[in-house]
């Protein structure tokens, strides 16, 4: 194991046995806003260390790839999944939600974060229209948090691949309920695929 691998796992299970102390009160309901600050807070502690993070640990997208994503630490019941997430340059995510909490620290590059808000009676299985909420761009030690019922998209404006820190109360690979919407023609499905997730190359 290399040093700089041993010194992030170290400052990587320092942070996740904070972020644990926190999620611990969840249960199943879902947190409060300044919970999901305090998470969020403690994640951009790990942005201060960039070194831990290199591209021969953690390569980006390459030909034809749209992003790459490795998983960092998951607790084993799944909880608590933090990856490095590297899309490609010029990526647009479908809009989308997460079903599970989520916080976005940047490392490297910058990525546009489009929050959309539901609009009227979205009770009807299917259906749901949306109006765009405001823009939001994380940056290297930047930061910003989600709800589960919050609705997102991204795009990556950079001329090289990215590199963000995502923590999510799931693990992705674990998430049946995640839906892409449509918010031209005000409906929403299930989310079919499911992310290839890596491990680090060290």
């Amino acid at each position: 194991m290399s040093q700089i691998t041993s010194q992030r796992e170290k400052v990587v299970q320092e942070v996740m046995s904070h972020v644990k102390k926190i999620t611990a009160n969840f249960e199943s309901q879902e947190p409060e806003l300044h919970e999901l600050r305090q998470i969020r807070d403690l994640v951009l502690t790990l942005a201060d260390h960039p070194e831990l993070f290199p591209d021969e640990h953690f390569p980006g997208p390459v030909g034809s790839e749209i992003e790459t994503l490795y998983e960092i630490s998951v607790e084993s019941d799944l909880s608590n999944a933090l990856y490095i997430y590297r899309p490609a340059p010029g990526k647009v995510s479908p809009v989308h939600d997460h079903a599970t909490w989520a916080v976005v620290v940047g490392l490297e590059g910058e990525e546009n974060n489009l929050v959309w808000k539901r609009m009227g009676d979205s009770s009807q299985p299917g259906q749901c229209k949306l109006a765009v909420e405001r823009l939001v761009t994380v940056g290297p030690n930047q930061g910003v948090y989600y709800r589960s019922s919050d609705i997102h998209s991204i795009s990556v404006p950079c001329d090289k691949p990215i590199k963000h820190l995502h923590l999510y109360g799931r693990c992705l690979l674990n998430l049946p309920e995640r839906c892409d919407f449509d918010p031209v023609s005000g409906t929403y499905t299930k989310q079919k695929s499911v992310p290839r997730v890596q491990q680090p190359r060290a």
